[in-house]
């Protein structure tokens, strides 16, 4: 992964291709917006189905199987989004910046851990 600037132009790699930055996120997003809109009808349709009792069960895998591929698509692309970030950032070059970021990396992992737990433990509770 790299950034490169030429000017006003920003490009960035993805997919190991270099790319306007422009570019890669109107390509990612728009691609997030076609999947979601792809899940929401899929869902509605699957619904749809059940409510008027016309739904076989293969069928309904189908449908599933069709938001799973959608949604495994969305986290690939938000893992784009964190790449495309992580290049426009860079490394730290100084010292004392390199050991910001080390601890700023440490606290910002205990804080996604304890949201992942509290997710789990509010998930147990409605149950």
């Amino acid at each position: 992964m790299s950034v490169s600037s030429n000017g006003s132009c920003i490009s960035v790699s993805i997919n190991g291709q270099e790319v306007l930055l422009d570019d890669a996120i109107n390509q990612t997003f728009m691609s997030l917006q076609r999947h979601l809109n792809e899940s929401q009808n899929n869902l509605r349709m699957l619904g749809t189905l059940l409510e008027r009792d016309d739904l076989e069960f293969r069928d309904g895998v189908n449908y599933s199987d069709k938001i799973d591929d959608d949604v495994d698509e969305m986290v690939a692309l938000f893992k784009d989004l964190k790449k495309i970030t992580k290049q426009l950032i860079g490394r730290p070059s100084e010292e004392q910046d390199k050991e910001w970021f080390r601890l700023h990396l440490a606290e910002r992992k205990v804080e996604l851990l304890q949201k992942k737990n509290k997710a789990k433990v509010d998930t147990v509770a409605e149950e």
